[in-house]
């Protein structure tokens, strides 16, 4: 067919959290089909969503693991963003209020907005999980090697080569969650019980 480059949207390795969305993904499926796609040499890009409603650090770590022991090519772990009119967006306005302020979805770049954790660990720990993330993904032997090999497109990868390490190093290839704004002082204290 001449497919070079295909997503796959993994979210969570979590099965509680698969329910809880409403997803149902097979994993074992999933990484079949991804298996079998970078097998042919097809670019395999993963997503994923960390700090979901009640979301353990644990279902974090399963999650970064399964996408880092897979034959994904690239990946990106992104922060929830409670849009408008979904029940994540209730979910925020019931029991985080004080996270509301920092969603501005007048703007375009979505990418450019705060990570915002709705998950069970603390503001600091999931800053802390979001920057292990690419270092975990993309620290696997070989990884580098094969997005040489399957690029759709290997001309202009010398170009992101730069940016790419100065974001590994830095922790965070999706955002730099040092911008993180600090958490609200009582939903600190309400996360540290």
């Amino acid at each position: 067919m001449g497919t070079r480059f295909s997503g796959f949207a993994l979210e969570t390795a979590s099965p509680r959290l698969q329910k809880l969305m409403g997803k149902h993904l097979n994993i074992p499926r999933f990484l079949q089909a991804v298996e079998m796609a970078a097998s042919r040499r097809i670019f395999c890009h993963g997503l994923a969503i960390l700090g979901l409603p009640t979301e353990t650090a644990d279902e974090m770590r399963l999650t970064i693991e399964t996408a880092a022991n897979s034959r994904l090519h690239t990946a990106m772990f992104f922060s929830l963003l409670p849009f408008p009119g979904t029940v994540v967006h209730r979910h925020v306005v019931e029991r985080r209020p004080e996270l509301l302020p920092l969603l501005n979805f007048d703007r375009t770049d979505y990418m450019a907005m705060p990570p915002v954790n709705l998950s069970a660990v603390s503001d600091a720990e999931f800053r802390h999980i979001l920057r292990t993330t690419s270092p975990r993904f993309y620290g696997r032997p070989g990884r580098l090697l094969t997005i040489a090999r399957d690029f759709p497109q290997p001309w202009p990868l010398p170009t992101y080569l730069p940016l790419f390490l100065l974001r590994l190093l830095r922790g965070g290839l999706r955002r730099d969650t040092a911008g993180m704004p600090p958490a609200c002082p009582a939903a600190e204290e309400r996360q540290g019980q």
